[in-house]
């Protein structure tokens, strides 16, 4: 019973981060269309995804640099039942790799950095 316990409290947060994963690209999107009417939508999402246990955390949602949703889900502390809010600080680990990953060759394809420059050559303002 407790290895069990033990496997799928590792198991989740994996199951969670791929579902965030999903759920920031297709929002990303879809934002750009009508983002404040999509904060309702969003916030809907969010809260069923909460409600089936599939998402417990914070969203900030912007567009072109407004913040149309800021909201906390869950609890940022079970055993205590603290709720997390939008200001919740969250230990993240190796979380942010595949988002910075990105971020990068978004700006190699807007040829802001290039992949090929050395590291010490790459100090820009334009970013």
């Amino acid at each position: 019973m407790q290895i069990a316990s033990v496997r799928h409290t590792y198991e989740r947060p994996a199951r969670l981060a791929r579902i965030l994963i999903a759920l920031l690209l297709l929002v990303s999107n879809s934002l750009v269309a009508s983002a404040a009417g999509s904060a309702d939508r969003i916030d809907a999402l969010l809260a069923r995804y909460r409600e089936l246990g599939l998402f417990n955390g914070s969203a900030l949602v912007a567009d072109q640099g407004q913040v149309v949703m800021k909201k906390g889900y869950g609890l940022a502390n079970m055993e205590w039942a603290i709720p997390n809010t939008p200001d919740t600080k969250f230990r993240l680990g190796s979380l942010t790799k595949q988002f910075t990953a990105t971020l990068i060759m978004q700006l190699v394809e807007r040829a802001q950095i290039d992949l090929s420059a050395p590291v010490t050559g790459s100090r820009s303002t334009t970013c």
